[in-house]
């Protein structure tokens, strides 16, 4: 058998995924869709696609801040997520729209469905031949990762939900591996993306920390522009321009009121572990607890040693600590999985490296439940704490 320092880290993270999406897609075809084993999906796969047919029915009207149909909580993706969405009305009746008793009912409309699939054909296109691109290995080793990664859990997990979470993954992407190009316009594009992906889901702006770390301030600057327009200009596309900002922080603090206990919030992780009884104390302790371990994470980034590790820090603090989390926001964590493997050739006898790359392994195994993915992100949420304390005590 071989020694763990001889172990390539690539071909072993894509084995372990490889194998453990494999087990779970035999389970499933044994099993039946009754099993637990399509537990990996909500309500083992019964509303697919439901976060894609609510944005397109919501931003397919006058103004998706005040849609009719379903509560105001449902109703608050920033303006350029629903512009996109907006694309598609070209499939629907938007006169119907507005008699629908529930947006599922846009299911039925087959052209809708066909273009779905067609998105999602492009999607895993454009993530495999990015991710290759993005990963310094061998060809092979590339491929075999990129398919890892491609059917790892919240990436499956985020499709069959049909969220738009996907495209912000691919946008992060492209900015972390592509913002140093010696091509002026990739390096250029790269910074645009890191704004359309903040423009549609707001946490992902974290990301442009790293240009701060690396103290390339005029790109920062052009990066924060570009993420003030992306912001912005997209309410003067819905009835009430700039008058639905108010609309929207209303409604987002209405979806954390809602959406108090998701997955991959520091409560949410717990809960899964220990299966705790929802109260509303509990909960605002964890809450407290969480912003706290992520300003001590994030008063130590700057100072980390490796960039996958400073990668890690700002992914991390996009999953935990905001108060809503659901567990496709694990996918963030993707980038920081690439930029270990392209620094670490071979799981070596650094035993903090070895226990690293089983938290990233636990993340995206394809268990049925969330036990292994809620365990993975405490152990890199502590691993992260105590990082940054070593790096604050050192400068002290």
């Amino acid at each position: 058998m071989p020694k763990l320092s001889k172990l390539d880290s690539r071909k072993t993270y894509a084995g372990i995924i490889l194998i453990s999406f494999a087990l779970w897609l035999l389970c499933v075809l044994i099993f039946g869709r009754e099993s637990q084993f399509m537990y990996l999906f909500i309500q083992a796969g019964r509303d697919k696609f439901d976060d894609f047919y609510y944005s397109v029915g919501s931003a397919v009207q006058h103004n998706p801040y005040t849609s009719v149909i379903a509560e105001n909580q449902d109703h608050a993706y920033p303006p350029l997520a629903y512009l996109i969405y907006n694309m598609f009305r070209g499939f629907i009746d938007t006169n119907i729209v507005y008699n629908l008793f529930n947006f599922s009912d846009l299911k039925s409309i087959n052209s809708l469905s066909i273009c779905l699939w067609v998105l999602y054909g492009i999607f895993v296109i454009t993530m495999f031949l990015i991710l290759i691109k993005s990963l310094k290995c061998s060809k092979i080793n590339a491929v075999l990762v990129a398919i890892a990664i491609v059917v790892s859990k919240p990436i499956l997990y985020a499709l069959e939900r049909g969220n738009i979470i996907i495209l912000c993954l691919l946008l992060n992407i492209v900015f972390i591996f592509f913002h140093k190009s010696e091509n002026k316009i990739i390096r250029e594009l790269s910074l645009i993306a890191l704004a359309i992906s903040a423009g549609i889901k707001l946490t992902p702006a974290l990301l442009g920390l790293l240009l701060v770390f690396e103290k390339e301030w005029k790109l920062a600057v052009r990066t924060v522009i570009y993420g003030i327009l992306a912001f912005f200009l997209p309410f003067l596309c819905f009835e009430g321009g700039f008058t639905n900002i108010v609309n929207f922080f209303h409604n987002t603090t209405e979806h954390f009121k809602a959406y108090k206990v998701t997955d991959s919030t520091l409560f949410g992780c717990f809960q899964n572990i220990l299966f705790l009884e929802e109260n509303d104390l509990l909960i605002t302790t964890f809450k407290i607890v969480a912003i706290i371990l992520a300003l001590v994470i994030l008063a130590g980034i700057p100072f980390y040693k490796t960039n996958w590790q400073k990668i890690l820090g700002l992914s991390m603090l996009m999953i935990f600590a905001p108060s809503v989390s659901q567990f496709y926001c694990l996918m963030y964590i993707i980038p920081a999985i690439i930029a270990f493997l392209n620094e670490n050739e071979t799981i070596c006898n650094d035993k903090s490296l070895i226990a690293v790359f089983a938290l990233f392994c636990m993340i995206n195994l394809h268990e049925p439940f969330i036990l292994c993915s809620a365990i993975g992100e405490l152990g890199l949420i502590a691993y992260l704490v105590c990082l940054s304390a070593k790096r604050l005590l050192d400068l002290i």
